[in-house]
């Protein structure tokens, strides 16, 4: 939208009811790749600890996979979907990236079929 007496249009992240919707799922996306790489590390020490026989990480190194499996395709999910929907139509061109974006992890969520139980078998290492 280009405002009166400017030659410049305004970016979407002007308007507080954008940055409302986009700006949470920006931060999901940082805290979801800053979490990504911890258990990235941990799995991998799992990894070397199996190699010498020893299984004790495997416990944590599920819980924490199936933790994050679960958590971060739904926010991915829905965030994806939130912000095609807060860029209108622009939200359903191609060249947005969205919607190729979209169709290609919608699928994410349900592999292991409804992510509540992935949900579970992490809040059950919790629980022990």
């Amino acid at each position: 939208m280009v405002d009166k007496g400017q030659k410049k249009e305004r970016k979407i992240l002007d308007y507080q009811t954008h940055m409302h919707i986009l700006g949470p799922n920006l931060a999901n996306s940082l805290v979801i790749q800053v979490s990504g790489h911890a258990v990235e590390k941990i799995v991998h020490e799992a990894h070397i600890e199996i190699e010498k026989g020893s299984f004790k990480l495997l416990d944590i190194c599920h819980h924490f996979t199936a933790g994050m499996k679960a958590i971060a395709t739904e926010m991915q999910y829905k965030g994806t979907d939130e912000c095609r929907q807060a860029c209108g139509g622009v939200g359903y061109h191609i060249a947005s990236g969205l919607v190729s974006t979209f169709t290609d992890h919608a699928t994410m969520p349900t592999f292991e079929g409804v992510n509540v139980v992935m949900l579970q078998q992490s809040s059950r290492y919790l629980l022990k």
